[in-house]
């Protein structure tokens, strides 16, 4: 009798999760760069924080 793999299901899961913020990233980058390039009271290291999640 085979078991199911754990490990295999969360990182397919977490793959397609991270798949889709790129893919989000990637439809909105225009507008992301407007916010970024428009002058605002927070700079740019700020900004990379909220946008890019660390790894």
């Amino acid at each position: 009798m085979r078991t199911f793999d754990w490990r295999a299901f969360e990182r397919k899961g977490k793959n397609k999760e991270a798949s889709k913020d790129e893919k989000l990233l990637k439809e909105n980058i225009d507008e992301l760069k407007k916010v970024a390039l428009k002058k605002s009271s927070e700079d740019m290291k700020e900004i990379a924080r909220q946008v890019l999640v660390e790894e």
